[in-house]
C-alpha cells in the first residue's frame, strides 16, 4: 500500500485555510450557527471521522477519488477547529485586548506609544501593523468580541 509523508502544513495558508474556510460557510449555509453542548461537538467530528475513513479505504480499494478523501478531510479539521475556537472563547484563553485575544501589545498599549509599531499575533506566530487585520482575510470571531476583557 502506498505511504504517504507527513508535509507539515506546508500548504496551511494557502489551500487549507481556504478549503476549511469555505466548508465553514458552506456549513453555515446547511446548518447556520450552532449551539450543542461539549459532548455533541465530537460526536458530530467521529461521525465524519467514519466518513473520512471510508473515503480511504474507497480510493485504495475501489474506485474512490483523492478528491473525496481531501473533502472529508476538511471536514474533520473545520469541526476540530470549531471545537478549538469554542474553547478559547469560552475560557477566555491567553490575552484579551482591544477586542483581539492574540496581539502583543494590545491595541491600548501601541497607542500609548509615540511611534507605532508591530504587534506579534500570538495565534499566528507572525508580526502584524498597528490598527490591522490579522495575516489573513478573516480575523478569528474571537478576535471581534465587542466585550472582551483583557485578561492574563
Amino acid at each position: 500500500m502506498q505511504t504517504y509523508k507527513d508535509e507539515c502544513l506546508t500548504t496551511l495558508y494557502g489551500t487549507l485555510v481556504g478549503l476549511v474556510s469555505d466548508e465553514h460557510r458552506r456549513q453555515l449555509e446547511k446548518w447556520g450557527v450552532q449551539d450543542r453542548t461539549a459532548f455533541e461537538w465530537p460526536t458530530y467530528a467521529a461521525e465524519e471521522l467514519g466518513e473520512l475513513a471510508k473515503a480511504i479505504i474507497e480510493h485504495h480499494y475501489r474506485d474512490g477519488t483523492k478528491e473525496d478523501v481531501v473533502k472529508e478531510a476538511i471536514q474533520v479539521a473545520t469541526l476540530a477547529l470549531k471545537m478549538a475556537e469554542m474553547y478559547l472563547v469560552d475560557n477566555k484563553v491567553g490575552r484579551f485586548c482591544d477586542g483581539c485575544l492574540f496581539l502583543d501589545p494590545t491595541e491600548a498599549e501601541q497607542d500609548e506609544r509615540e511611534v507605532k509599531g508591530k504587534h506579534q499575533c500570538t495565534f499566528y506566530k507572525r508580526t502584524v501593523r498597528h490598527g490591522n487585520f490579522h495575516p489573513r482575510t478573516e480575523r478569528l470571531g474571537v478576535c471581534l468580541k465587542k466585550d472582551s476583557k483583557r485578561i492574563g
